[in-house]
């Protein structure tokens, strides 16, 4: 089998787990599942056409590989507890992997709830700053605001630092302005 054609099989086999895959529903059929991509992918890069000696070589070799995972670094080490898992009790594995998935979208959930104040640009922290001084303000008079002070100008639709050459179109300005509006509420609510 040449590269080709072993990139096209390989494909399919990914295709067809991809299809399968969408249609379970237990950890224990999904797991299942997944060891046996993993079998026949191994068994496809070797080359091994059917049952017999030759494949059941090729399948210990695999279990062998996920259960001792030796060529990962230590920033694989979830990975590699995966497939040391898929090797022995592949519901156990899935199990495993919907945790982690889990567990590191809450911790992003988390960080993305934290206050990043050094995000924001010139322009929106002077819009904060009007906006602290005055949370009934429309977004006409912030503009107005924004152009009185130096080196804010409008250019092209733009409003414009020259300082620091931070841009916000000027139609994205009521947007800004309401998002600064929230962000103050929720200031003033917190305990503090």
């Amino acid at each position: 089998m040449d590269e080709q054609s072993f990139e096209e099989a390989w494909g399919r086999l990914a295709e067809q787990f991809l299809q399968e895959a969408s249609t379970i529903e237990t950890d224990e059929e999904l797991g299942a599942a997944f060891l046996d991509f993993v079998l026949k992918r191994e068994r496809l890069r070797h080359r091994v056409e059917g049952p017999g000696p030759e494949q059941e070589k090729v399948d210990r070799q695999t279990l062998e590989r996920l259960y001792h995972q030796t060529e990962l670094g230590p920033e694989h080490f979830v990975a590699e507890s995966i497939f040391k898992r898929l090797a022995t009790d592949p519901t156990n594995a899935i199990r495993r992997l919907r945790e982690t998935v889990e567990a590191r979208s809450a911790r992003q959930t988390v960080r993305a709830k934290n206050p990043r104040p050094g995000r924001y640009s010139s322009i929106t922290r002077l819009i904060n700053d009007i906006v602290d001084d005055d949370r009934t303000i429309p977004a006409r008079k912030v503009r107005a605001e924004l152009l009185r002070i130096d080196g804010i100008v409008l250019l092209d639709g733009e409003i414009r630092n020259l300082q620091d050459g931070d841009s916000l179109k000027e139609r994205n300005l009521p947007s800004r302005v309401s998002d600064a509006k929230l962000r103050a509420k929720k200031q003033s609510a917190e305990p503090g």
